[in-house]
């Protein structure tokens, strides 16, 4: 997955995207924002975080990415929606939905990260590599001539649906 950063604070989107938040003024409060990049950076998502009703990337902070941030989705534009093949869903304490790598359900992994735990550093720099080479991937294949509608998980072409099944033919 690969967004583009939009929006460099809360106060700047418009109001149907504002109007999606909840509990702005905690997200303000937190530093929420997308002044750590210039406008048009483009990012590997390395995980997602669905917490009180609003959805955080984990993408690594720029720009060396030796650690993660977590930073609100509606700041940023999806580039490439693919899901990544590293990611499993869990749903942890207080109803918090995420997609991260297996690795990560480690105790403290976010915080030993940042602390530059060196066996913590070295799965996230696998991680970070593994994640950076499907985006690029996934990025090819969408530059291929006629390839788009083979991906797995795009809409395919209507004349390759069956009307009965809703599914694809073949």
């Amino acid at each position: 997955m690969t967004v583009r950063l939009k929006f460099g604070t809360i106060d700047e989107l418009p109001p149907d995207l504002l109007g999606a938040l909840h509990d702005i003024p905690r997200l303000k409060a937190m530093g929420f924002d997308g002044r750590f990049a210039p406008m048009g950076t483009e990012f590997t998502v390395y995980g997602v975080d669905f917490v009180g009703g609003n959805v955080l990337y984990r993408l690594g902070n720029p720009p060396r990415e030796e650690f993660t941030i977590q930073c609100l989705g509606v700041l940023f534009e999806i580039v490439d929606g693919s899901l990544s093949r590293h990611w499993q869903g869990r749903l942890l304490t207080a109803g918090k939905l995420v997609f991260w790598p297996p690795s990560w359900f480690v105790e403290f992994y976010h915080d030993r990260l940042s602390d530059g735990d060196p066996a913590i550093s070295a799965d996230f720099a696998q991680i970070r590599e593994l994640m950076k080479a499907e985006a690029t991937a996934a990025a090819r294949q969408w530059l291929s001539p006629g390839l788009a509608q083979s991906v797995p998980g795009r809409y395919p072409n209507p004349e390759e649906v069956d009307d009965a099944s809703h599914r694809q033919k073949g």
